[in-house]
């Protein structure tokens, strides 16, 4: 046995191929999150967009503007999933009015931009705070 090569990977290949993936994943994984926080923010105006038509046939059918979410659960097609990263809030002023909220649970990892939605139906947003009705439309 003297004299014989053993085949197999040196320590200084082995930590060659890990210092390699190190690096892949290192300039990877800031894009990975990037990617899903702006999938959360297009789940996030889809959803709100089906708010005005929820709204509008929920005031059909009940003389009033639906005050929560939880009301117009049936109308809405687009469905909220817990994986999203954002949480939402409808609100009515007596009825005759609406307007509603989303915001990331997470802010900075689940979704940099906070939603406003009214009966216009505009959406609109702010960083790093609630939005409102005077902030930047989304086009």
């Amino acid at each position: 046995m003297i004299g014989k090569k053993l085949k197999g990977f040196t320590l200084m290949e082995l930590v060659m191929v890990v210092a390699v993936i190190a690096i892949i994943a290192a300039i990877s994984i800031p894009g990975i999150l990037d990617s899903k926080k702006s999938a959360n923010e297009a789940s996030a105006i889809q959803y709100m967009r089906t708010w005005g038509t929820a709204q509008e046939i929920y005031y059909r059918k009940n003389g009033i503007y639906a005050d929560s979410d939880e009301k117009l659960v049936d109308l809405i097609t687009v469905t909220k999933g817990d994986g999203d990263g954002y949480s939402f809030s409808v609100d009515t002023i007596r009825g005759v009015t609406w307007f509603g909220r989303g915001s990331p649970i997470s802010p900075g990892i689940s979704g940099d931009r906070h939603f406003y939605i009214s009966m216009s139906g505009v959406i609109r947003y702010a960083h790093k705070r609630q939005a409102n009705l005077t902030d930047t439309p989304i086009k």
